[in-house]
């Protein structure tokens, strides 16, 4: 596999040494000089214990682009869009989109999806928390065990982003870049959306369908230099008639992510932290509750990532049903944008169209 990165910051570097480790050809690229020359001198060698020299850096858009399988563009929200758009005249067989998607300006999301469909070209939201070992078994026990009825799916997706920060030494802060700002896909309804994507996964494979209606209530910060949500309650409702919560902030700490569902007969929750994912689990409403560890580091997180897009393009899995499809991406983009509106309108919301959203 032949992959061309777009974007040499933090995830560029996370999924450049992840396509290396596949043994694939990896070639970089940024319009920031300075973030090159901190790919090779300090964030790369710093996290993976050296620079490696068969890693590429080249200008984009190049005459060589005609020769890359992938593409992963990992850029700032509101640049993803275009930048895929120019991507799909490469004709690669995939492209990977850091989520969240976009920022909320909606416009060319449906160009960008109807010529990657005329090209026949996979497109990929990066929500690598639903590829983890353990919501493949938290999967696996929804389908083999009688845990009842599903009565609520609860997410907490709850982090103080000193962590962003301080694995990105070059940002003072959250005007510094795209965090600051809900328009370009920052704050904790953006940045945090692993959240709001969990929650609709969950409901999908326990049969509960997809969010129709959000009831969201924000705490934003604005000031002269930034403007973005600290916190996000969101509460859904689904064409089932499920409903649930899902809680994303940038203002806990220490951090919480987990996500419940909670059935009749008993309940699934999965913890996440840093090098450790839990699955705590009881059916038929049994006080012994069940416990599984699933020890990981944050590179096994993109490699199991483009393994999965590999099977994909490959034919071994079905595009369609992948967690992290254009589609599930783009309903989590949906959500996004109408929780905002919900918080300005100080009402329920309903999922609209996304030329209704532009």
């Amino acid at each position: 596999m032949k992959v061309l990165i777009l974007g040499c910051g933090s995830i560029g570097n996370h999924l450049a040494n992840a396509s290396r480790r596949m043994d694939w050809e990896v070639s970089m690229c940024d319009v920031d000089p300075n973030a090159i020359k901190r790919t090779k001198d300090l964030i790369y060698p710093s996290r993976y214990g050296g620079w490696d020299d068969k890693i590429k850096f080249i200008e984009f858009p190049t005459s060589e682009i005609s020769k890359f399988d992938m593409v992963i563009v990992g850029t700032p929200p509101d640049t993803h869009i275009d930048l895929a758009l120019q991507a799909l005249k490469i004709k690669p067989k995939c492209i990977l989109i850091e989520k969240p998607l976009c920022g909320l300006d909606f416009s060319n999301i449906d160009q960008l999806i109807n010529l990657a469909d005329e090209e026949n070209v996979k497109l990929f939201i990066g929500y690598d928390h639903s590829l983890s070992k353990a919501i493949a078994e938290l999967k696996r026990l929804l389908d083999n065990n009688n845990f009842g009825k599903v009565e609520t799916i609860d997410v907490d997706f709850r982090e103080e982003w000193s962590g962003i920060f301080a694995a990105h030494p070059w940002l003072d802060g959250p005007s510094d870049s795209y965090l600051g700002y809900s328009k370009r896909g920052g704050g904790a309804a953006g940045e945090h959306s692993h959240g709001i994507h969990l929650w609709q996964y969950l409901s999908k494979i326990s049969g509960q369908g997809t969010v129709t209606s959000v009831n969201c209530t924000m705490k934003k910060f604005k000031d002269s230099y930034v403007d973005y949500d600290k916190l996000s309650i969101m509460n859904f409702k689904t064409d089932k008639g499920l409903l649930g919560k899902c809680v994303q902030d940038v203002i806990t700490k220490p951090s919480k992510k987990s996500a419940r569902v909670q059935f009749d007969k008993g309940f699934l929750k999965v913890s996440f932290a840093p090098k450790l994912d839990i699955i705590s689990y009881s059916i038929e409403n049994s006080n012994d509750i069940k416990e599984l560890r699933f020890e990981k580091d944050r590179p096994s997180d993109f490699i199991l990532e483009l393994t999965h897009i590999d099977k994909c393009i490959k034919g071994d899995f079905d595009v369609e049903n992948s967690p992290i499809s254009i589609n599930h991406g783009l309903d989590v983009m949906k959500i996004i944008k109408t929780a905002h509106i919900s918080n300005e309108s100080n009402s329920i919301e309903f999922i609209k169209p996304i030329s209704d959203l532009i």
